[in-house]
């Protein structure tokens, strides 16, 4: 059986395009590659998120927050 790889490599080669989402998963219903991982496999490692991602994630909301509130505030002041 082969690899989702080397169906992928195939699959190109034959058809002169890549594969669609539908196209993979029709083939791995049909044991046309082996899967090479499992659902509990692919979630099973944890994700890495570091400090900065973080701190950037929440920076960026906090301005859209305070942005809005101070619109509001202009808002409700000029009624």
């Amino acid at each position: 059986m082969a690899t989702k790889e080397e169906w992928k490599d195939y699959f190109e080669l034959t058809h002169k395009r890549t594969p669609t989402l539908e196209e993979y998963s029709e083939a791995l219903k049909n044991n046309e590659f082996q899967n090479e991982e499992t659902v509990e496999e692919a979630f099973s490692s944890p994700v890495e998120i570091s400090p900065q991602k973080v701190r950037r994630f929440f920076s960026n909301k906090i301005v859209i927050i305070s942005s809005s509130l101070v619109v509001l505030l202009i808002i409700a002041f000029l009624l």
